[in-house]
């Protein structure tokens, strides 16, 4: 589980080219920020509906780092009261995050397109 949710930020590093981690690896490239505009775009964030979906990936993404990442990086495993079924649920969920990171592009192109 650790090496999964661990995927999600080397992949938002890789196409972002950020060195943070964590929290504010996942503010600075999915809000807004000084600059007007997310680094990585799930749309063009031009209605309520798309903005509450991009809010929504970066609040999944959040998510991860909070109750996976965080407690499998810190707490022994053998305290984990993760069962089989969680685990399964949690790599299913990492799988849809992974596909919606695929739908991102730049920031910038997005803005541009509107």
């Amino acid at each position: 589980m650790l090496e999964a949710s661990k995927s999600l930020a080397d992949e938002i590093r890789r196409r972002t080219g950020r060195t943070d981690d964590g929290m504010s690896l996942i503010d600075s490239v999915f809000e807004l920020g000084k600059r007007g505009h997310p680094l990585l775009a799930l749309n063009r964030m031009s209605t309520d509906t798309e903005r509450s979906r991009q809010h929504g990936l970066a609040n999944s993404l959040r998510g991860v780092v909070l109750t996976l990442r965080n407690p499998a990086a810190h707490e022994p495993k053998v305290r984990s009261t993760m069962t089989e079924q969680d685990a399964v649920d949690e790599l299913c969920h990492m799988s849809f995050l992974h596909r919606r990171l695929d739908d991102c592009e730049e920031g910038p192109a997005m803005a541009k397109a509107t």
